[in-house]
Formats: C-alpha cells, structure tokens, sequence
C-alpha cells in the first residue's frame, strides 16, 4: 500500500526519481574514484606546468655573474682537450647545448615538483586499477626528472613503457629516458633508446630536431674523441627547429667545431647563429666565438672588427668582459704572428711588445674591482708570455697571484692553469741556482787560475765593482787604478753596499748550502743537476718536450769524484723522467736505448725496474725482440743447449724487453731437465739480479727461497762444481728439449703505442 502511494508521488513529480538516481551514483566507489583522481592528476598536473613555466622565465644576471657562470670560454676548451690528449690519450667531454640562449638563473620551485609526485603517488597506491595510473605515472617521472633524481624517473619512465607500450606520452618518454640514461652515464642503453627514438621520430620536425639534438649529447658524451658525429647530429636537429632554437644549435655546432680545431667551419656555424639570433646575449656570444675563430685563422683585423661591434653596443653588456679579455688577447696573437712567435728577440720587445702591454694593461685596470674571473685570466697570459720572453722574475711575481685560483671555467681548466703556475715559480727559482752554480764555477775557475782561494776571489768580485762604481768613467780594465784618500774610503763604502746587497740578493754559496769541502765540487755540480732536472720538468708543463730534453740531457751529464747512493738515484730518475717524455713524443728507438742505459748502469734501483715494467713489457708477435726470441727458441727445442747462445744474443740485445728473463729463464729450465742444479741456478740468479721484477722473478723466488730445505726443489748437487756461465755446458751432448715447459709469458699481452697505431 505504501509502495504504490511512494510510485504514485514520484509519478506526479517527476524530478524526484532524477535526485534518486544522482544520489545512487554518487554514493557509488567507482564514481567516487573518478572524480576524485581526476581532481588529483588535474591538481599535480597544475603544479607541474606551474614549475615549468617558471622555468622558462629569465632572470637577468648582472655582468660579472654573467661572465663566470654562462659564458662559453672556447679558448679554455680548447687548450684544456689539447692538453688531455697529448698527456692521457682521449679528450675531455665537453660541454655542449648549456644554457646560454639568454643569461639568465634557471629553475622553478621545487615545492611544485613535490607536490606533483606526492598528488600521483596517491593515484598509484590505489591497489585496484583504475584510468589514471598512466598519467600519474608520467607525471611523477618528470618531476622525478626535473629534480635530478634520474634513477627514480627511470624507475616511472621503465614502469610507464611496460604497462602502457601505446601511451600518447610515448616519444616524450624515450627522450627523458634517454637523459636519465646519459646522466647516469648508462651510455650504452641510453644509445640504443635514442637509436630507437631516431628510427621512430616520424614526419613531426619538433620531435626530429629534439631527438637528434639528444643524440648529439649522447654522442658527446660516448664518443668525446670523434666531435664530428656529434656536429652532423647537431646540423640535421638544426635542419627541423625554429629560428630561434637554430641559432641556439649553430652557436653550439660552431662551439664543437672550435674545439675540433676546424676554424672556418666554425666561423662559418657562429656566423650562421648570428644571422638567425634575436636574443641579446646570445647574440653576443656568437659574435665572440666568430673574432674567436677568426683569430686562430689568423684573420686579426676581422676579428678586432667583430669585437668592437660588440663592446659598441650596450645590449651585449654583459658580454662585454669576455670581449674585452679576447681583443687583448687578439692584440698578443697578432704580435707573436708578426715575429713568427719569437718574443724573445728585440724586433718583439722593442716594436709589437709596447702594444701587447698596453692592451692588458687596460684589462688590468678595468677590471681590477669588477671581476676577478677575467683579471685570473689577463694574468695567466700575461705570465706565460713573460716566461716566453725570457723574463722569468716577472712571470713568477704574476704566476704568485693567481696559485690556487678556481676562476676558471672547468675544474681541468683550474688544476691546468695552477700546474702551470706553479711550475713557474718553481722555475724561476731553479733558474736562479742554476746562474748562481755557474757564477760560482767561474769564481772557482779563477780561483784555481790565479791560486788564490774561493773568497780571496769573492772579495776581489766586490772590490772591482765598487772601484768601477767610484771611478765611473776612469775607470780603465788595463790599467791599476789610481786613487786619493776620500776615493779609497768611498770604494771602502760601496763594497760594504755590494756585500749587503749580495746577502740580500743571496749569497750563491750560502743559498746553495755548500761548504768548501773536499766534496765541494761534486756538491755543487749536483745543486746544478738538480736545478737542471728541475727546469726539465716545468719545460714539460710549458709543453715545450724539446727544451725538457735538453734540460735532462745536461743533468745526466754532469761528472762527479765520488759516487754515492743519492747521485746513483737521482741519475736514475733523471734518465727515468727522459724515458717518459721519449715515449710521450713516440720516439721509441730513444727511449728503448734509454731504458738500456739506465737498466745497465743503474738496474738496482726502483727506476730501473719502474722503467722495464711499464716500457719493457711483452711486446706485439711480430715485434723484433718477439721475432727474434720465437726464431731462438724454435732452435733450442730442436738443437738442445749447443743453441744456448742464440738464446743468450736475445737476452742481451732485448734486454730491455720481456724476451730477456724468458731467454735466461728457458735456459735455465734445460739445465734443470738435464740435471745441472749448480748452471740452472746461475740463469735464474741473473733473472732475479737483472729482473726483480718480472714475472719470471716471481716464479723462482719460492723456489729457490725453498731449494735448501725442500728437495726437489732446484738447488746445487753436492758433488758437483760450481758452474761458470761461460763454460756451464761444456762436456753437454746435443739434446732435444721437447720436453721442457714453455715459459710462461706475462698474463696479458701489452703492445707499445707505436705498434698500435
């Protein structure tokens, strides 16, 4: 009765059912769920474009910020690769498509990307499944992104891909993949994803020009050694952008070019950006990297007119430092241009010098109170071209200035500029005692001319100077001087001057620390070939090997009356320090006979046996020494012990090389067979005596440590003589050796770099 009276109202009012059935599908959880975790992903979704169009905005650094933190220092690239090559053999990963299309201090608010990954993990801790669990998925990985958490994002990114191989997020995904690959240098994966995203980009240019882009990084970043590869990725990303991200992709191609050394082609790429860029700063810098080029061309007027058009006009402000430091430096490379780089010689110093000072000077005086990034560097040239010019206490005054700077644009580019310096200092001051031990080599040479004793000398030095300073013009070499009474007590005067005046300058006996000794010569020529050894290694800093060879080479030649420990193990380093820079410069035959020298007359020491483990290793099959010792064994195993000697001829003439200990190694196992303990032990004696450090040594110091106590082990039989090395196997029938081990090489082959190449 009540059910028919409820229908009968309901029919007569008709909105009632539509509130009944509003009221049963809110009070439903799948509605429930669905506005709500639309709500959800529409709030994190706000939050993340929020951060993104923060992102976007610049904020404008003042000029000195702008000049440490965005600006491209090619130059410093450049040198930087250079020097890493030459030393280490592979280049440095450069920096490419930094943020440098406006000067400007990105990065949104992280509260945003907080919140956009705390909104979507309230979506994904949903067990049931439900729509959304994708987008929540997409989300949490970009911000994940954006904070630098490259492993959590690769975590959502993997997750996403897996669960939803069709997602529209698709392409945007394998980008951000691949960036968190590259950034947790997972090159290899990160290739074949950009590979794949290459193959997959379609027709839409936005999405071809940003995959390519990536690859270039990646490219970079795999293969720093090959710039080229990276430059073609770049130009076909610069083929489908816009204006303005092409200008961005050109400055950047001209940039690898640079440091590949490609000068026109890279100032033919800065000019492009420059026809294409609208932004000031960009801009800007595209005109420097364009003067930069043009200078390593040696188109100096072209490049002074490409900087001058960029400190004239007061929109490239803030690349207005750089520009200054690079037209000084285009003043001193024009001048070292016209005197084919000998600033030694008066034609620098008297008529392109005056300029060059003149430039930095400016610099110096501009910049002094405004930013310590460009005077570090205005010093740092300056320096170097004072030791250049031979002007050694000038450049050690600069080079103290800037010692322990880090206002250089990489960390390599800082520890290279602090090397180099204090190398300098260093060199000054060796080039101070070596002038002093010549000065007092010619006292001594006068000395024992005209037998008078080393301070008898010293003073008459003084004397004669003070009379040249009181007579002046008077003053005649070939004739005794005359002198009256006040003239006598003014020359009195001036030597106590120049006596002050060499105590404070130095004295060269008191700041050499030697004593007129019976070894006093010897301790002098040794504070010389120290001093020596000393300029060697700095000329090696400066790279000028040729200088450093010559340095070496007067060190390891000075003679001494008496040897001792600490001049056998200088001598030894000496020669070790030559042997490195031979094969730095691939002069392998110098330094295969330096090793020689140095095993042969100074094989007990540590340099000896560093020298023969690092140079004198097991070279490639078809080395001579290899050659040689394959040819020799061959005859010994069929020829028995009467082919001894061949084996003795490669252990002498490759002594230096991992044939020598197999040679004496492999004789001394025929004896062993043969039962003759007394000529075995001789040869292994020798491997152990000449190389303590070979693998042949480490096999026989157990056994012969073990031979007096253990038999079977190799030992001497009682009644037999002792063997001499020339005559251990007289009385010996030719026999086979077939049996004999071969002796064992070292565990890895190592080829020389010659063999290499």
């Amino acid at each position: 009765m009540h059910h028919k009276r409820i229908l009968s109202y309901i029919g007569h009012h008709p909105w009632l059912l539509f509130l009944v059935l509003i009221s049963i599908i809110a009070g439903c959880k799948p509605y429930r769920s669905f506005t709500t975790y639309f709500n959800v992903i529409y709030d994190a979704r706000r939050h993340l474009e929020a951060y993104e169009e923060k992102l976007d905005e610049p904020v404008v650094a003042d000029a000195a910020i702008a000049t440490v933190t965005t600006h491209r220092w090619l130059d410093e690239e450049y040198e930087t690769r250079r020097v890493y090559i030459r030393r280490n053999g592979y280049a440095p990963v450069p920096k490419i498509l930094a943020t440098n299309a406006q000067v400007v201090n990105r990065g949104g608010n992280a509260k945003h990307l907080d919140s956009t990954i705390i909104l979507g993990s309230k979506v994904l801790a949903d067990k049931n499944p439900n729509a959304w669990v994708e987008d929540a998925l997409y989300l949490i990985g970009k911000a994940q992104f954006y904070k630098n958490d490259f492993s959590g994002a690769k975590r959502k990114f993997n997750e996403l891909l897996y669960k939803f191989p069709e997602t529209e997020y698709g392409p945007e995904v394998a980008i951000l993949l691949a960036r968190t690959l590259v950034a947790s240098l997972q090159l290899d994966t990160a290739e074949i994803v950009v590979k794949r995203a290459v193959s997959t980009a379609g027709v839409k240019d936005q999405t071809i020009a940003e995959v390519n882009r990536l690859y270039a990084e990646l490219l970079v970043a795999k293969y720093p050694d090959s710039l080229f590869l990276a430059v073609n990725a770049l130009q076909k990303a610069e083929d489908h952008s816009s204006d303005r991200e092409a200008a961005q992709l050109a400055f950047e191609r001209g940039a690898l070019l640079y440091l590949d050394g490609k000068w026109p082609e890279a100032e033919a790429a800065f000019a492009k950006a420059i026809s294409q860029s609208t932004e000031g700063f960009l801009l800007g810098e595209a005109m420097i990297g364009r003067a930069q080029a043009l200078r390593r061309s040696l188109k100096f007027e072209e490049s002074k007119k490409q900087l001058e058009d960029v400190l004239s006009k007061t929109r490239f402000g803030n690349t207005h430092p750089p520009a200054h430091l690079d037209q000084a430096v285009t003043v001193e490379d024009e001048a070292r241009a016209a005197v084919g780089d000998r600033v030694r010689e008066l034609p620098f110093k008297r008529n392109h010098y005056p300029k060059v000072k003149a430039a930095y000077y400016g610099l110096d005086t501009t910049y002094r109170n405004i930013s310590q990034a460009i005077m570090a560097r205005s010093r740092f040239r300056q320096a170097e071209l004072y030791r250049e010019m031979g002007e050694y206490d000038s450049a050690a005054q600069v080079a103290n200035l800037i010692i322990g700077t880090k206002d250089f644009s990489t960390q390599e580019m800082n520890d290279l500029v602090n090397e180099r310096m204090r190398a300098l200092v260093r060199f000054a001051d060796n080039k101070i005692i070596v002038d002093r031990v010549h000065q007092v080599e010619r006292l001594l040479e006068r000395s024992k001319q005209s037998g008078q004793s080393f301070q008898q000398m010293n003073e008459k030095e003084i004397k004669l100077e003070a009379q040249r300073i009181i007579l002046g013009p008077r003053y005649r070499p070939d004739t005794p001087p005359t002198f009256t009474p006040e003239e006598e007590e003014l020359v009195k005067e001036a030597m106590v001057e120049i006596r002050k005046r060499k105590e404070q300058e130095g004295n060269p006996l008191s700041t050499l620390r030697l004593g007129d000794t019976v070894s006093f010569v010897d301790s002098l020529r040794f504070a010389g070939a120290k001093a020596r050894y000393e300029l060697g290694r700095a000329y090696e800093t400066f790279e000028a090997p040729h200088l450093a060879r010559d340095e070496y080479m007067i060190a390891v030649g000075r003679t001494y009356t008496r040897i001792d420990t600490p001049k056998v193990n200088f001598q030894a380093q000496v020669y070790f320090a030559w042997i490195q820079l031979e094969d730095l410069l691939k002069n392998y035959e110098d330094r295969d006979s330096l090793i020689n020298l140095l095993t042969t007359r100074y094989g007990e020491t540590v340099f000896a046996g560093q020298a023969v483990r690092l140079y004198g290793g097991k070279r490639g099959t078809t080395s001579p020494g290899e050659s040689a010792y394959a040819a020799a064994y061959d005859n010994f195993r069929k020829t028995g012990l009467a082919a001894k000697d061949r084996m003795l001829n490669v252990a002498i003439n490759y002594s230096h090389e991992d044939v020598a200990p197999r040679a004496l190694y492999a004789i001394g196992l025929a004896f062993e067979d043969a039962n003759r303990f007394d000529s075995a032990v001789v040869y292994y004696r020798r491997v152990l005596g000449s190389y303590p450090y070979s693998t042949y040594a480490e096999l026989l110091k157990p056994r012969l440590a073990l031979s007096a106590t253990q038999p079977g082990a190799v030992k001497p039989e009682t009644k037999a003589k002792p063997a001499k090395e020339n005559t251990d196997d007289q009385g010996i029938q030719e026999q086979s050796v077939d049996k004999l081990p071969i002796p064992p090489p070292q565990q890895q082959e190592t080829k020389t770099p010659k063999e290499k190449e």
